[in-house]
């Protein structure tokens, strides 16, 4: 009689764990898009706003916009996309946090804990000659 009511308990338990674990591996909770106008960063000499969220540039300046909900501490999960790369990385700051995001082509996506001191802007710029055309810019807090 022990083993038969064992038995519900521990599959129950087994359950309750696997689903931790699916849970987990989904990722995390993501907010709300922060970037909700992609077609109007500012942009620095070098680059072009090609006006559809966008952004195509030759030097190591960039662009940038304020983007609400990115107060100090806040845990952004940050996206965007390099297309026709040539040279150079590309850089993102946002509130005295710097984070070197790679080169290449291809989709981005990592962390970024917003810092403590700065303007409230979120940089995204080059070093190292930039040349290439960066879209698809998604800022998210992690919940």
């Amino acid at each position: 009689m022990m083993r038969s009511a064992l038995q519900p308990a521990m599959r129950s338990a087994l359950a309750m764990a696997v689903n931790r674990l699916v849970s987990a591996a989904a990722g995390p909770t993501l907010g709300d898009e922060l970037n909700t106008s992609p077609a109007s960063w500012t942009v620095q000499a070098g680059w072009t706003n090609n006006g559809d969220g966008s952004y195509s540039g030759t030097s190591d300046s960039g662009f940038y916009r304020t983007v609400a909900g990115t107060d100090s501490g806040v845990n952004l999960e940050v996206s965007l996309t390099i297309s026709n790369y040539t040279a150079g990385t590309v850089v993102v700051s946002l509130r005295g946090t710097t984070h070197t995001v790679g080169s290449g082509n291809g989709v981005k996506t990592f962390r970024l804990l917003a810092g403590p001191s700065g303007d409230g802007n979120f940089y995204i710029y080059g070093s190292g000659g930039l040349s290439c055309t960066i879209s698809a810019i998604s800022v998210k807090q992690v919940l």
